[in-house]
């Protein structure tokens, strides 16, 4: 007679905040559980700098479990950063960039740049340098750059609220945290593109074209080379 095997369907720890502290940080215990939760490899959905997102380490499995869980590709994914320092650890920028990009961050603003010479994979990658300061925290006690790619429900649209977004990811991450006070949907992030040594406004978002465009082409015009 044939044996079957129950399969065991893990069931994601939840974590409930109700805000954010004044400075916009959560308590230190929460910072270092959901670090932990990342750098041991899992999957962790929580609020972001724009809508709630599922981050994780930028890695191949990682990488592969959120493009399940959200059905999109690679170029849906944000590498979100914590300082310029980790920037120059992914992308290859010049002077001209650098100093544009020092006027966009922190903010919300997710930018398409090259990827570092001596990375393997795509050429080009999407990078942000959030302002919360709790996700800053998370992805600086992380270590490292992590992977992000924006929450969405069954039927396809953003998750938002707490119970659609527990009940759509429940049995298929490691780890939900919800700030309550973070509930709800929030202006999108701005994308470009500059890898042309030009500014292609890919999607507006919360900072409008006519604003990314005037801090861009500031001193563009410069006879000076880069």
């Amino acid at each position: 007679m044939r044996d079957f095997v129950k399969m065991q369907i893990k069931e994601a720890e939840i974590i409930v905040i109700k805000g954010l502290y004044r400075d916009g940080s959560i308590d230190n215990k929460f910072v270092d559980k959901i670090s932990d939760v990342i750098v041991s490899g899992g999957i962790v959905v929580m609020p972001t700098d724009s809508i709630y997102g599922l981050v994780g380490l930028d890695t191949t499995q990682a990488k592969r479990s959120i493009l399940e869980l959200t059905n999109s590709t690679d170029t849906n994914l944000v590498r979100v950063i914590s300082s310029f320092r980790m920037l120059n650890q992914i992308a290859e920028i010049n002077k001209f960039d650098y100093d544009f990009l020092n006027r966009i961050w922190p903010g919300k603003v997710s930018v398409i740049l090259q990827r570092c010479s001596e990375s393997h994979g795509e050429q080009l990658i999407t990078v942000r340098f959030p302002r919360p300061k709790f996700f800053v925290d998370i992805i600086e006690d992380a270590g490292k750059p992590l992977l992000l790619s924006d929450a969405v429900n069954k039927s396809g649209t953003y998750s938002c609220k707490k119970n659609d977004i527990i009940e759509s990811y429940k049995n298929s991450v490691d780890l939900i945290v919800i700030i309550e006070d973070l509930c709800g949907m929030h202006p999108l992030c701005t994308y470009i593109d500059i890898t042309q040594n030009n500014l292609n406004v890919i999607l507006e978002g919360k900072i409008s074209h006519e604003e990314i465009s005037s801090l861009y082409y500031i001193g563009k015009d410069d006879d000076i080379e880069y």
